[in-house]
Order: C-alpha cells, then sequence, then structure tokens
C-alpha cells in the first residue's frame, strides 16, 4: 500500500489592483461625492501601493486610505484594504474602520464598519 503525498497548490505570482479599480472599489462608499487627493498615487516595481483621499461630509470629513500588503518604499503593508478615518467638524477624528479588503484576489466590501453617527469624542469625557 503506498501513500500519496498531499498535492500542492500552486499559485502564481499575487496581482494587486490598479488606480482605476481602487477609485471603483471606493466609488461604493461615497457615490458621486467630490474628493480631494492627500497623497498621490504611489508606485513601485508591483504598481499602486498607496493613495489617500477625503471627502466632505455634513457632519465633517472621512479620509480613504488604499494600501498595497507588502514592502513598499514607504514601510510595509499589513494587508491590501481601502481604509476610512471619519472626523467630526473640528477634525477630531471619531472612528475608523477597514471598508473593503482584498482576499485572496476577490474585493470583500461586507465589513462591519464602526458607525460613525456615533459621537466618540463625548464618550471620552
Amino acid at each position: 500500500m503506498s501513500e500519496e503525498s498531499p498535492k500542492k497548490i500552486e499559485s502564481g505570482p499575487e496581482s494587486f489592483p490598479t488606480l482605476e479599480e481602487v477609485k471603483e472599489i471606493i466609488k461604493k462608499f461615497i457615490g458621486l461625492a467630490e474628493y480631494k487627493e492627500f497623497w498621490t498615487p504611489r508606485y513601485d516595481e508591483k504598481g499602486l501601493y498607496a493613495w489617500k483621499i477625503f471627502v466632505e461630509t455634513a457632519d465633517g470629513s472621512t479620509e480613504y486610505e488604499y494600501t498595497r500588503k507588502g514592502p513598499n518604499p514607504d514601510g510595509e503593508g499589513f494587508k491590501t484594504a481601502v481604509f476610512a478615518a471619519f472626523y467630526d467638524k473640528d477634525d477630531f477624528p471619531v472612528s475608523g474602520s477597514t471598508q473593503a479588503e482584498l482576499i485572496r484576489g476577490k474585493w470583500n466590501t461586507e465589513l462591519t464598519p464602526i458607525d460613525p453617527s456615533i459621537d466618540y469624542k463625548n464618550l471620552l469625557h
């Protein structure tokens, strides 16, 4: 009786989204709202590794930041994702969360964000 060795799962090189793909993901959260670029898109030999924008809201603003997993010229990203930080009208950060994460080549946008309507600033006092 011979034992078969477990089959190896082979995978090709990891691919990362383009700026246009990241814009499409962020558009799911901001709709047609205009944004201001905080960081111009940052690239290395693997492609886009960081981009940050701000969107004005009725209650303050929201910062959206894309980062790519792995080493890059500015440091290292721990996952490929779009993060959001919510600020009140006084530019005080009130909450933040991962909005979308690239998992095995597919974007997961069904993550549960922290509720930006909660007044976290007053909870601290």
